[in-house]
């Protein structure tokens, strides 16, 4: 190691420590809060969007299996009566 690359090393404790020191308890707390609703609200717009997101294609495939089966049943009942095209 050279003398510069200590006295840099040196010189960059204190002030790293020193900016640690400086930040007060409510500070942390703060930036702590922030965070969490910051998360919150990430994982909350998830949730929403990929229900919503779930919530069109099944009501896509419900529609057109109700659909199928409305035509399936007439068929049914066309083939009962001898009218197979319904």
């Amino acid at each position: 190691m050279t003398t510069t690359q200590s006295a840099v090393d040196a010189g960059a404790a204190p002030k790293r420590a020193g900016a640690v020191a400086n930040v007060a308890l409510s500070d942390v707390t703060k930036a702590t809060m922030a965070s969490a609703t910051a998360d919150l609200q990430r994982d909350l717009g998830g949730a929403m969007m990929q229900s919503l997101m779930g919530v069109l294609p099944t009501a896509g495939y419900a529609s057109a299996a109700k659909e199928s089966f409305v035509q399936g049943q007439d068929r049914a009942d066309g083939i009962a009566t001898g009218h197979p095209d319904g």
